[in-house]
């Protein structure tokens, strides 16, 4: 997590991608669903507004799923 920054009264934190390979890819077509040039680099960052509860991703919620026009289902089968 990096730091919380307050915007607009809500307090929104960045996340890292993640090091597991299959939540990180899932987290990669999501965000090129949405950003169509966006490119993964070692420091990407997603904010906590794309998690299920704003709060970031979670053990329970670990994919983000919350886009301007887009909401995708919030779990991962394993």
């Amino acid at each position: 997590t990096i730091g919380g920054k307050n915007v607009d009264g809500k307090v929104i934190s960045l996340y890292k991608y993640p090091a597991n390979v299959a939540i990180c890819r899932i987290w990669l077509q999501r965000s090129r669903l949405v950003r169509k040039d966006f490119v993964y680099t070692a420091n990407s960052q997603i904010c906590s507004q794309h998690s299920v509860n704003f709060n970031g991703p979670s053990k329970d919620h670990p994919l983000p799923s919350v886009f301007p026009n887009k909401v995708f289902k919030i779990s991962v089968s394993a």
